[in-house]
């Protein structure tokens, strides 16, 4: 009874103090701007005390995304530096940025999957990619950047309409013009099996589109005394048709036409050289076994042939070699034979690093990049080491070291957790909650047990809130703190 008069009461101060103010709002002859204002701002704050609950947890929210998306990959590229020699000014050191195998997935990677599972993971895979490469760019400024194949997931048997809209994805992700115009040199010319296909199922069409989209695959520059040589054994490696391989053979024998190169080179392509994973191990670093184990299958073959192999090293005769396609780390020697100046049969050596996929979506638990750094000259008290094993026939003229990104997944399981305390506390907020408002003295108040809190639990409200916040947290997050492409 006391509950009822005390409702009554305060409705009817509610109503005097309205009406107060409408003779007031009368005598100033503002009666439809007054009302427009006051509607408008009664909205807002019932809209604000109807989803007050919302505040705490967005707020969490907003600060997760803020550590995952800038401050963690911020955190990891700070430590990765190039390796500097020991004094800048004389070295001049060239810094390179190594990609290996974005592969960017895309309609035809999981065809299980559904369409919305699918976008959900071309979207999340592209924003690791995306947030943790321009953080290293930023941090490391490299003088160039070189991607080493597998550039889409899709590229060879794409349609021409389907391949344009993935091309414009890439080109969204990396932006190679935006970092020419900072003067960074991007190189993009190596195919990969998924970009053109392998040897004799090389595809002259995925090869054309290739070229004019991303550049010649055979070439080679110098830079800081150093010849960086760019090799398509994809399509050296067709045996049905000469003329898919015709331009890198042409181009190998322009490189031997060069006897006795005057410049270490450097070569990079795709798919690694044979070697006998009995006595060729990767080292330490690598994930999943001790050697790369030769395997083929369609359009792919994960080492090319010894013959070719033994080919391109004795005409290239590269001092190092940086290969993709396995999406692993491994480094390991060659050894080869080449004539010196007086025709005897010498052997010499060649450095080769896989260099780990920059995605999370390709097998691999800790993806990664490398950094490589050429030097003017060689710098003096220094060996290079592969495997713990010094290297003496090669001067110290280049470094490189593996750099890794953020592990993947880490957000997701934050997010994952948060979200099943997230719910709770919604619902927490939307049980309903009785107050005591009893006077007497010897009146005994009885605490609702729990089970009919649960059984008078607001359903529909909590539904609303859910509803709302999942809106919120999207535009957010993809407004906010994420790759905009779509």
């Amino acid at each position: 009874m006391f509950s009822l008069v005390a409702s009554l009461s305060r409705k009817l101060r509610r109503f005097s103090y309205y009406r107060v103010e409408d003779e007031d709002r009368g005598d100033h002859g503002e009666d439809d701007e007054y009302d427009l204002n006051a509607e408008k701002t009664s909205r807002i704050r019932r809209f604000l005390t109807k989803y007050r609950p919302l505040g705490s947890p967005l707020l969490v929210w907003i600060l997760l995304f803020l550590f995952f998306q800038q401050i963690e990959p911020r955190f990891q590229a700070f430590r990765c530096n190039f390796i500097a020699p020991p004094r800048t000014n004389e070295y001049r050191p060239y810094n390179i940025l190594l990609v290996a195998d974005p592969q960017l997935i895309d309609n035809h990677t999981y065809p299980s999957y559904n369409p919305l599972v699918l976008s959900l993971s071309k979207f999340t895979v592209d924003n690791y990619i995306y947030k943790n490469y321009w953080r290293l760019v930023e941090h490391l400024n490299p003088d160039a950047v070189i991607f080493l194949g597998d550039l889409l997931d899709n590229g060879r048997e794409s349609s021409d309409q389907y391949y344009e809209h993935e091309l414009t994805r890439f080109n969204k992700i990396f932006q190679p013009e935006r970092l020419r115009k900072d003067g960074v040199e991007v190189f993009m010319n190596i195919p990969g099996n998924h970009d053109i296909g392998f040897g004799d199922g090389v595809i002259k069409h995925s090869v054309d589109r290739f070229k004019r989209d991303f550049g010649l695959p055979n070439q080679n520059f110098l830079r800081e005394k150093h010849e960086l040589v760019f090799l398509d054994t994809i399509s050296l490696s067709n045996k049905k048709d000469a003329s898919i391989g015709a331009e890198a053979r042409s181009f190998m024998d322009e490189l031997v036409a060069e006897e006795f190169p005057h410049h270490p080179r450097i070569m990079f392509d795709h798919v690694p050289v044979y070697r006998d994973g009995s006595k060729q191990t990767c080292g330490k670093e690598r994930e999943v076994g001790t050697f790369i184990k030769p395997v083929a299958g369609y359009q792919y073959q994960n080492l090319i042939d010894s013959e070719l192999s033994k080919t391109v090293l004795e005409k290239v005769q590269p001092q190092i070699i940086f290969s993709g396609d396995d999406h692993d780390y491994c480094e390991v020697i060659h050894e080869y034979d080449v004539k010196d100046e007086n025709g005897n049969q010498v052997k010499k050596t060649a450095i080769e690093i896989n260099v780990k996929s920059i995605s999370m979506a390709m097998g691999i638990r800790k993806p990664a990049v490398e950094l490589l750094s050429l030097y003017n000259k060689a710098v003096p008290g220094r060996v290079l080491e592969v495997n713990g094993k010094p290297i003496d026939d090669i001067p110290y003229t280049f470094s490189y070291k593996m750099c890794y990104l953020p592990l993947p997944y880490t957000d997701i399981v934050f997010y994952a957790i948060f979200a099943f305390f997230n719910f709770l506390y919604l619902v927490y907020t939307c049980v309903p909650r009785s107050k005591y408002s009893g006077f007497a003295i010897d009146e005994v108040y009885t605490e609702p047990k729990l089970l009919d809190r649960i059984r008078g639990l607001k359903v529909k409200f909590l539904a609303e809130l859910c509803f709302v916040e999942c809106l919120a947290l999207w535009a957010i997050y993809c407004w906010v703190f994420t790759i905009h492409y779509y």
